[in-house]
């Protein structure tokens, strides 16, 4: 298993990528398999879009501010040769009014996917619940015109 340190993304973007082993099972979901030892990586996450220490775009935004509720475009590199089964992103907004919130989660990205282009949503990827109870990603959406990080 490789775990993957959040890397920041933007003033106002999280991302956190966790590579785990994954096998599939009879009915067609995917389990996690329990790894003999864990090994920490630094991976490199980037987005064409996104800067560190600047604003969101106000494309990956919620419509409250003009936004149109997109995810990004992101790139990761660092990985090492023949280790992931599948990626897993969340991204989460720390600092929300109303404490830390989880905008989204995908998991079962297939392991030799280095990118997803924005809007994406891999075929066998599949989306989590996020803070707000719904399967999709849900668009920081900061209260009184403030940032978050």
């Amino acid at each position: 298993m490789i775990i993957v340190r959040k890397r920041l993304l933007g003033a106002a973007w999280l991302a956190s990528l966790t590579v785990v082993p994954v096998t599939a099972s009879g009915c067609g979901l995917t389990r996690f398999t329990a790894p003999e030892s864990v090994e920490v990586t630094e991976m490199t996450v980037t987005s064409p879009t996104v800067a560190d220490a600047k604003a969101l775009p106000a494309r990956y935004a919620c419509a409250a501010h003009s936004g149109l509720g997109r995810t990004p475009p992101l790139r990761w590199s660092g990985v090492l040769p023949g280790t992931p089964a599948a990626f897993a992103i969340m991204v989460d907004t720390p600092d929300a009014s109303a404490g830390a919130y989880v905008n989204w989660v995908i998991v079962n990205i297939d392991g030799n996917t280095r990118e997803l282009v924005e809007d994406a949503r891999p075929a066998s990827a599949v989306e989590t619940v996020n803070t707000s109870g719904g399967i999709a990603y849900a668009a920081p959406c900061p209260r009184g015109g403030e940032g978050n990080r």
